[in-house]
């Protein structure tokens, strides 16, 4: 990346550290939580993980959406999200970004 001040990188992903990129942030969350959270809010019962907490489509529709989104953009960072089972989240926590 050349300077602190570039929006792109080499492979195209948005810098993390510029107001656009904020922005960018910003509106995939909108837009996931508008087609992940919102449709599917109280349509379907939540089931039990294993850890004993608990989870609805909702709540792992809108991580896929967002890991995949943000993939897209920041390639170089590792998602650790919620809904992710221990092993899953071990194994994103020992990628290589």
């Amino acid at each position: 990346m050349e300077g602190r001040h570039a929006h792109l990188s080499a492979v195209g992903a948005l810098d993390p550290e510029t107001p656009a990129s904020l922005l960018v942030l910003e509106r995939l969350v909108r837009a996931a939580a508008e087609e992940e959270l919102i449709p599917r809010f109280g349509v379907s019962g939540p089931r039990i993980k294993d850890d004993g907490s608990v989870v609805t489509a909702a709540d792992t529709g809108m991580q896929s959406r967002l890991a995949a989104r943000l993939r897209e953009h920041w390639p170089q960072f590792q998602l650790i999200g919620e809904e992710m089972s221990e092993e899953e989240q071990h194994a994103a926590l020992s990628a290589k970004g």
